[in-house]
Formats: structure tokens, sequence, C-alpha cells
């Protein structure tokens, strides 16, 4: 059987105050239950930022672009995702994500 797993996770977000994509957010439909872990690695390795156990209300876990109140410098990001789904699946989802400014 094919399950459908809905989940949207941009590839791109602009941290610049303007009111538009200001925040990276995963967003999931209603098989998504919630989001275990998130993690976001620099290119270096270095994780700049994490969220744990976000369950869904609309978009969820998002990353302000923001490293330790500081603004992140424009650049590609790496990110890996526990999603929990209803019927007990976990994926795992890695990706890029490019900030800019």
């Amino acid at each position: 059987v094919n399950v459908p797993r809905r989940i949207y996770i941009p590839n791109v977000f602009s941290p610049n105050d303007d009111g538009t994509n200001d925040t990276w957010r995963i967003f999931g439909a209603d098989e998504l239950l919630g989001i275990k872990s998130l993690q976001v690695y620099d290119r270096w390795g270095t994780m700049v930022y994490q969220a744990q156990d976000v369950y869904p209300v609309g978009s969820i876990a998002g990353w302000d672009g923001r490293i330790s109140g500081e603004e992140a410098p424009a650049g590609v990001y790496s990110y890996l995702l526990r999603a929990d789904y209803r019927d007990g699946v976990r994926i795992i989802y890695t990706g890029d994500l490019t900030l800019i400014k």
C-alpha cells in the first residue's frame, strides 16, 4: 500500500524582516504526527539550530536565521529532520536550504 507522506520542506528563505519568508518552517499534512527532531548545520558541520518534539499546528518547527542571537550569514545550510507519522512510521529527511539576504 502506498501511503502518502505529505510534508513540505522549503529549500530557501530570507530572514530580512520584510514579512515574507523570514522563518524557515516545515509544513505537514494531517498524516504528520510531529517532528521528533530537527537540526540545521552550517557548511562546517556546526549545529546552528535545533528543535525537538514539535507538534503540527499549521506550520511547524522554524528557524529564524539566527545563530546565538546574531544574524546568520547568507549561504547554504544542511538539515536533518526526523518526522513521525500517525501510522507509526518515522522518516528521516535530509537536505540543503539556502539563506539569502
